[in-house]
Parts: structure tokens; sequence; C-alpha cells
């Protein structure tokens, strides 16, 4: 089950990663890149929720994975946001 967790994390970091700088910034793609950063904060928020209460050892590694990854991708999305 984890292995389409981590699919769909992939994804959405390949998405924001091509994202290019040469992207035409206008209205769509400034709020494409602002949700896109509303839901990362989301996913961090609960990759640690699952870290902190989950039961088992790969909750927690998956928790912290999802922290990790949408972190990241929060990242390269606020940089191109602010290019």
């Amino acid at each position: 089950m984890s292995g389409r967790y981590n699919a769909a994390a992939g994804g959405l970091l390949l998405m924001l990663a091509g994202i290019s700088v040469g992207w035409a910034a206008d209205d769509s793609s400034a709020k494409f890149i602002k949700e896109a950063i509303q839901g990362n904060l989301a996913e961090v928020q609960v990759g640690q929720l699952a870290q902190e209460k989950g039961a088992i050892q790969g909750v927690r590694d998956f928790g912290a994975m999802l922290a990790k990854d949408h972190q990241m991708a929060n990242e390269k999305a606020t940089r191109w946001r602010n290019t």
C-alpha cells in the first residue's frame, strides 16, 4: 500500500520540479502554485501527525517520508513563485 503513496508523492514532486521558470507567470499559474503550496503544507502536517501518533513503525516511517517529500516540493514551488 505504501508503494501507491510513494508513487503519488513522487508524481507530485516530478510535476512541481518540471515547472520551468520560463512558464508564463499569469494569474492561473500563480493560483496553481498557491494551491499546490497549501496542499503541500497540509501533507506536511499529516506526515507529522503520522510520525507522532502512528501505532506501528511503518506508519511513522511513511509520515516522515510524506513530510520530507512535501516540504521539498514546497521549497521548489516557493523558489519558482519568487522568481
